[in-house]
């Protein structure tokens, strides 16, 4: 003879159980889909395209004549990217473009050098140069540091030595 409760308690085994697997199998899944839509998303950060410097044009360029003064070449050009305060007679335009996967940089350098505030020579133009970018390493970087001995800490000058006796009185 069967015992009473042997059939109902099968099936409540049974519904426990097939529960727990359906439950399990779903918890699977969607850690299987998260973890393929990370790695699928991973490939896919957008890295923008950096430009530095004047952009200069052919037509600026081929404007741009000996005679000129500054106020003519600035207003042709724009402002130097660099004004080098120890060569005043000197202008330096840079243009540097990186598109954004690739590791090639272009770059192009123009100099006007100046005599009395008048364009006397024009140095390199419009040709592109292309460098291949170098990724810096952090650790590489700390290898050149050192850390500051007791002889690189600077000694306290005079405020701080007054201040430190007036602390004192108080």
């Amino acid at each position: 003879m069967k015992s009473p409760f042997s059939n109902g308690f099968n099936k409540y085994i049974m519904t426990v159980d097939n529960g727990m697997k359906t439950n399990t199998m779903r918890l699977l899944k969607y850690i299987l889909v998260g973890v393929l839509a990370a790695t699928l998303l991973g490939g896919c950060v957008y890295k923008i395209d950096i430009q530095q410097g004047n952009d200069l044009t052919e037509k600026q360029v081929s404007s741009l004549q000996t005679g000129m003064n500054r106020d003519q070449v600035r207003s042709l050009l724009g402002t130097p990217l660099v004004d080098d305060p120890f060569r005043s007679d000197r202008w330096d335009y840079f243009y540097a473009f990186k598109a954004g996967r690739s590791n090639d940089v272009e770059r192009r350098r123009i100099s006007l050098l100046f005599n009395d505030n008048i364009l006397v020579a024009i140095n390199g133009g419009l040709e592109t140069e292309v460098v291949r970018a170098r990724e810096i390493e952090l650790d590489d970087i700390d290898e050149g540091l050192e850390t500051a001995s007791e002889a690189d800490v600077p000694k306290p000058g005079i405020w701080d030595r007054l201040s430190e006796i007036a602390e004192r009185l108080e």
